[in-house]
C-alpha cells in the first residue's frame, strides 16, 4: 500500500477566505479543505494521509495528530446517513489540533465512506452503503452498494443480497474503503479502535466479551463519565446482548480479533430514539433517528469526548 502525504502544495493550497463551520453538517469537499488547512497550519504535529481512493475516486483521508506514544484509531461516516458521527469526529480533530492532547498518536478518519456520504447529502438522505456499481443477486434484482461495516474479516456472512441495506459484499475486504483501512492499520500496534455511528446511544463491545473483561469494564467507566456531562444514557454490551442478534463483518470485531486491539468499540451516538421534531418529515419511520438537529453537535461532542478521554487515560496508564 502506498500512503500519500497530502500537503498544501500538492492540493493547490487552502483558500485564505475559507472558514469551516463545525456546528453544521458539511459537504465532503469542505471537510477535505478543512483537513488540509489543519495539516498545513500545524506541520510539526499534524499530517494528512491519503490511504486509498473510493469507488468514485474520492480520497480516503486520515489525519495523524502526534507522532509518539500509543497509537489510537477513530473513524466515522462508514454509514453514509450517519452525519452526526462525521461532525463529532471533526470536533475531535478541532479539539486536538487547537488544544493538544496526551502523549499519543491519533489516527482519525472522519469519512470512511465519502461516496455514500456525498450521495446522502445530494440525492438520497437515508442512503447507508458505499456506491459500488450495481450487483445482481439470485433473484436477478440488481442494486448498488455494499455495507462497509459488514465487509471486514470477522465472522463474515455472504448474505443478504445486494438489494439489502446490510449487503456485506462478495467476500471480506472486497471494497476499496475497507481494504484501505486494513492495509493502513496492519502492523500499527493499535491500543484503541473506535468507530463512531448513530443512532441509539450505545457503547458496543466486541462479540463474546466476558462480564469481567477489561474491555467491558473500561466501557462502563466511560459511559458513566459520558452520562455525567448532559445526562445521556448509553447502553453498554455486545451486539448480541443489546440487539439479541449478532452481525458478521463488523469493524470492531475485526480490530479486536485480527489486530489484537483489546479496547475496540462501536459508539452509537445520539439520539436514543427518533426526535419528535422530525416526525412530520418521516412519521414513525425509524430512519428519522438519523436526522439530528445541528444544534446537537456540540453536546454530542462534549459528552463523547469525555468518554474518549477516559479510554485514552487508561491506555496511557497501561503504556508507561
Amino acid at each position: 500500500m502506498v500512503i500519500v502525504p497530502l500537503s498544501q502544495h500538492a492540493s493547490g493550497g487552502p483558500s485564505s477566505s475559507f472558514h469551516y463551520r463545525h456546528l453544521k453538517f458539511n459537504a465532503f469537499e469542505e471537510i477535505e479543505e478543512y483537513l488540509r488547512i489543519a495539516a498545513d497550519e500545524n506541520p510539526e504535529r499534524v499530517k494528512l494521509l491519503q490511504i486509498g481512493r473510493s469507488h468514485e475516486n474520492r480520497s480516503l483521508t486520515v489525519l495523524q495528530i502526534g507522532h509518539e506514544g500509543p497509537a489510537l484509531w477513530i473513524d466515522a461516516g462508514i454509514h453514509a446517513r450517519e452525519w452526526i458521527s462525521v461532525a463529532v469526529a471533526l470536533k475531535f480533530i478541532d479539539q486536538l489540533v487547537k488544544h493538544g492532547g496526551p502523549n499519543v498518536t491519533f489516527y482519525i478518519m472522519p469519512v470512511v465512506n465519502p461516496d455514500g456520504y456525498s450521495y446522502s447529502m445530494t440525492k438520497e438522505r437515508f442512503w447507508r452503503k458505499n456506491r459500488k456499481a450495481p450487483q445482481c443477486g439470485d433473484s436477478s434484482e440488481c442494486c448498488q452498494g455494499v455495507d462497509l461495516n459488514r465487509n471486514f474479516d470477522s465472522n463474515f456472512k455472504s448474505s443478504p443480497g445486494p438489494c439489502s441495506d446490510i449487503h456485506p459484499g462478495a467476500f471480506p475486504f472486497s471494497e476499496p474503503e475497507t481494504r484501505a483501512i486494513r492495509d493502513f492499520l496492519t502492523h500499527r500496534n493499535l491500543k484503541l479502535f473506535l468507530t463512531l455511528h448513530s443512532y441509539g446511544q450505545m457503547l458496543l463491545l466486541p462479540r463474546d466479551i466476558p462480564f469481567d473483561h477489561p474491555t467491558r469494564l473500561l466501557a462502563l467507566r466511560a459511559s458513566s463519565v459520558l452520562k455525567a456531562v448532559h445526562g445521556s444514557e448509553y447502553v453498554v454490551g455486545t451486539s448480541k446482548e443489546v440487539f439479541n442478534s449478532s452481525s458478521g463483518g463488523l469493524a470492531k470485531d475485526w480490530a479486536y480479533e485480527k489486530l489484537g486491539v483489546q479496547y475496540s468499540y462501536t459508539i452509537e451516538l445520539r439520539p436514543e430514539s427518533p426526535r419528535e421534531e422530525f416526525s412530520k418529515i418521516c412519521g414513525t419511520n425509524l430512519q428519522c433517528g438519523f436526522l439530528v438537529n445541528p444544534k446537537e453537535i456540540e453536546g454530542t461532542f462534549e459528552e463523547t469526548w469525555e468518554a474518549v478521554q477516559v479510554m485514552v487515560k487508561q491506555i496511557v496508564f497501561e503504556s508507561y
